[in-house]
C-alpha cells in the first residue's frame, strides 16, 4: 500500500483497482482513504462512500488510526455484530450458537471495538459504506459517548418515531409541554426528557433519610455516594445509568418512599425508557437495559454500575459457561440469547 501510494503521488490519474479479502491491505489512515473503496453485498449492488461532510471528517480523522486488521472484518462481511469491550465479545461469541436459526449466525462476528466512542465510529463507517452494522452496548451509552450522537442523526428512529406519533399522543401529552408537543418529537428529545425526569429522581432519593428496605438502602447507599463524590453528579452518566437501574429494579419500593410527586414520575420513566430503546433498535443498536454484561452474570451478581474486579467475574462466569448443560445456559442467560437473536436476524 505505500507503494501504491507512492505511485499515485508521482502519477495522480492512475487508478488502481485492488480486490481482496484481506483486511491486511485495507489500509486507512486519513478520512479521504474511505472515498473510493467499494464494499460487496450478497443479493444487493455494491455500495461506497461519495464524500464526507465536515463532522464525518473530524470524527474519522481522531478514530481511523486505531482501527486494526481484526476491526477492519466489518468490510468484508454484512453480518458483523460490534460490542464495547472482550468481555462482551467473549460472552455472545459463546451464546451465539444459541441463536435459534442457524442462517442467521452464518457469517456473523462478534468483534470488540475498545469503548464506546469507538462504537460510534464503526456505526458511522458501515452507514457510510452500506453495511449492515449492528451495536450491542451498554446503558450509559444513553447518556454518553459518539453512539447516541450518531443514532440521533440516523433516519430510522426518526421515520420510526413519527409512525408512533399518533399511538403515542396521549402519552407525550402527559410528559411535554404543549410548545414541546408542536415541535417534531425526535430521540434526542425523548432522551432529553428522560435525562430531566432521572435527575429529578435521583434527587429525591439522596433526600430519603428516613429508615428504608434492604433494596432501597442499597440504592440509596450508592446514590449517596456519588453525590458526595463528585460535583454537578447530574452530569455523569453513571449517576444516571444507577438512577435508571433502580427505577427499572426496584420501581414498586421507589413509589413507597419517595414523594408522591416523584412517586407519580415512575412508571413515566419507564414508559419513557422502553419507547427510546425501541426507537434505538430500528438503528440495530440494542442496549443492554440491565446496565452492563456482568449485570446478566449468573455466579456473581451485581446490581448497579459501577463494576469493580472485572477480570475476575467474567473468569468465574467463563468457567461456568465452560462447564455447564447447553439446557441450562439457555434458560440462565435467556435474555441475551433473545437479544443476541433480535441483533442477528434479517431486517
Amino acid at each position: 500500500m505505500s507503494e501504491i501510494r507512492k505511485i499515485s503521488k508521482q502519477n495522480p490519474k492512475k487508478i488502481f483497482f485492488i480486490i481482496t479479502h484481506s483486511p491486511f491491505f485495507v489500509d486507512l489512515k486519513q478520512p479521504n482513504d474511505l472515498i473510493g473503496v467499494i464494499v460487496c453485498h450478497v443479493n444487493r449492488a455494491p455500495t461506497h462512500i461519495d464524500e464526507l461532510n465536515k463532522d464525518d471528517r473530524l470524527l474519522l480523522k481522531r478514530f481511523l488510526p486505531r482501527f486494526n486488521s481484526y476491526h477492519k472484518q466489518f468490510f468484508f462481511s454484512d453480518n458483523q455484530i460490534f460490542v464495547e469491550g472482550y468481555t462482551d465479545q467473549q460472552m455472545f461469541s459463546y451464546l451465539l450458537p444459541f441463536v435459534k436459526k442457524t442462517e442467521y449466525t452464518t457469517g456473523t462476528g462478534i468483534i470488540d471495538v475498545g469503548g464506546k466512542d469507538e462504537l460510534g465510529v464503526f456505526f458511522k463507517v458501515c452507514t457510510l459504506l452500506g453495511t449492515n452494522a449492528r451495536i450491542i452496548t451498554d446503558l450509559d451509552s444513553l447518556f454518553s459517548g459518539k453512539l447516541i450522537e450518531v443514532v440521533e442523526n440516523d433516519k430510522r428512529p426518526f421515520l420510526w418515531l413519527e409512525k408512533q406519533y399518533e399511538k403515542q399522543l396521549s402519552f407525550y401529552q402527559l410528559v411535554f409541554t404543549k410548545k414541546e408537543i408542536s415541535a417534531k418529537i425526535s430521540l434526542t428529545k425523548l432522551i432529553q426528557k428522560l435525562e430531566s425526569l432521572i435527575i429529578e429522581i435521583g434527587d429525591g432519593i439522596h433526600e430519603i433519610k428516613s429508615q428504608t428496605d434492604k433494596e432501597m438502602s442499597l440504592l440509596i447507599e450508592k446514590i449517596d455516594f456519588l453525590h458526595n463524590k463528585y460535583d454537578n453528579v447530574e452530569n455523569l452518566d453513571t449517576y444516571k445509568t444507577v438512577v435508571l437501574q433502580g427505577i427499572t429494579q426496584i420501581s414498586d419500593h421507589l413509589e413507597l418512599y419517595l414523594p408522591l410527586p416523584l412517586a407519580k414520575e415512575i412508571p413515566i420513566v419507564k414508559n419513557l425508557a422502553s419507547l427510546v430503546f425501541a426507537a434505538i433498535e430500528t438503528a440495530r443498536v440494542y442496549i443492554l437495559q440491565k446496565g452492563c454484561i456482568e449485570h446478566y452474570y449468573t455466579q456473581n451478581i451485581s446490581k448497579y454500575m459501577p463494576i469493580s474486579g472485572k477480570d475476575k467475574l467474567f473468569h468465574a462466569e467463563l468457567e461456568y459457561l465452560t462447564k455447564e448443560k447447553q439446557k441450562n445456559i439457555k434458560n440462565n442467560y435467556q435474555e441475551l440469547i433473545i437479544l443476541l437473536n433480535n441483533a442477528c436476524c434479517k431486517k
